[in-house]
């Protein structure tokens, strides 16, 4: 799995997770407000005529906001037109709104207005310092809502709500710089393992690669077909369309390196190597099986389209020249076997050989197909 897409996954998850726990807070809020208000009918804290502006102002209103929130941060979530990206905004947005609410409709006390606060530290968990700043800039909005709210109803003083204020700020201040932190030390540590995981990476293509020739080596090819076979069901899916096995041999090769000698063999088996590169090109993959044979795996393709590519093959080979002899003429026998259902590694294997062979005895330099 690639790093994006595993962060992607990631992100969805904890989106998921912030908009269920934001239904809880909703829940839990209008319980509390239900409760109140009847403690307040009950101890006659409420006259009858206040009892619909009650509703309003401290029920009806701030739940109304909190549902329209968590009823569009839900659409916006299962809406494949947003970005995993929109999404996480999304439902950092859903959790300010909750937070705020209950910040500038139940203040009673002032450790309700560091609520939006909540919401800061919910955002780091998308690690994005982008997304960590809206946030931070709607905590300083809900802090002045508060303090409206709050010189409008005349639960406090002038001068002290605007005091709370200052403080709010300075403690969503003081959150913001430490989840950029905090977001900082993740990031390097992210780096750090990604960094790592790359050497990691490109030591295992090493080991696959075949030095002189830079194609892929045997024990890539043994478990790339094992792959590919473990993806049976898919390929056997496809009606006109399989995967292709390919065995390359090159003819009277050690009569080059013994006329000739090693050096001269090894610019032979480059330039099949590049030809071989260049004639499966994104259609497959080619290895280098040991000494002068070659093998490659094709992605989907039918018996005409690899027909065609193993012939061109063919013939640019025929037309290589080298300085050591530019009369001598490289020819490459070719056996081709499909993938089929209920085959294993070793008898598809032996398929390929088989038609390879059958160029061989049958006067080489041609293509056969086992099907």
């Amino acid at each position: 799995m690639e790093l994006l897409e595993f962060q992607n996954n990631l992100n969805r998850k904890w989106q998921k997770k912030i908009h269920h726990s934001c239904w809880v807070a909703f829940f839990i809020i209008l319980f509390v407000q239900l409760i109140v208000f009847f403690s307040y009918i009950k101890f006659g804290e409420i006259q009858p005529n206040e009892i619909l502006l009650y509703l309003s102002v401290r029920v009806f209103l701030p739940s109304g906001v909190n549902l329209v929130s968590l009823l569009v941060t839900r659409w916006a979530l299962i809406s494949p037109r947003f970005s995993v990206e929109h999404k996480n905004y999304a439902v950092c947005i859903n959790i300010l709104v909750v937070c705020t609410v209950i910040s500038a409709a139940h203040n009673f006390y002032f450790i309700i207005w560091m609520a939006p606060s909540v919401a800061l530290f919910y955002s780091t968990l998308f690690h994005s310092n982008r997304i960590l700043t809206a946030t931070y800039v709607g905590t300083i909005f809900s802090a002045f809502v508060s303090m409206t709210v709050n010189i409008i109803e005349g639960d406090f003083e002038t001068m002290a709500s605007m005091s709370y204020c200052i403080i709010t700020v300075g403690l969503f201040t003081c959150s913001y710089y430490v989840s950029r932190m905090i977001i900082r030390h993740h990031q390097l540590q992210l780096d750090y393992t990604y960094q790592e995981l790359e050497k990691k990476q490109q030591l295992i293509e090493r080991l696959d690669i075949e030095p002189m020739t830079r194609l892929y080596n045997r024990k890539a090819f043994e478990r790339n077909m094992q792959e590919t076979l473990n993806n049976s069901e898919k390929i056997i899916g496809y009606k006109d369309k399989t995967v292709w096995l390919l065995v390359f041999d090159l003819d009277y090769f050690k009569s080059i390196n013994d006329t000739y000698g090693h050096i001269n063999g090894d610019k032979v088996l480059l330039a099949v190597a590049s030809v071989l590169e260049r004639g499966i090109g994104k259609d497959g993959r080619v290895y280098r099986y040991g000494g002068e044979e070659f093998t490659a795996l094709t992605h989907l393709c039918s018996e005409e389209k690899i027909v065609e590519i193993a012939e061109k093959i063919r013939k640019e080979i025929e037309l290589l020249r080298f300085e050591f002899d530019v009369e001598k003429r490289i020819t490459i026998s070719i056996g081709i076997s499909p993938h089929c259902k209920n085959i294993d590694a070793k008898r598809w294997m032996e398929k390929a050989d088989d038609a390879l062979y059958y160029s061989k005895r049958n006067g080489r330099n041609q293509i056969k197909i086992y099907l």
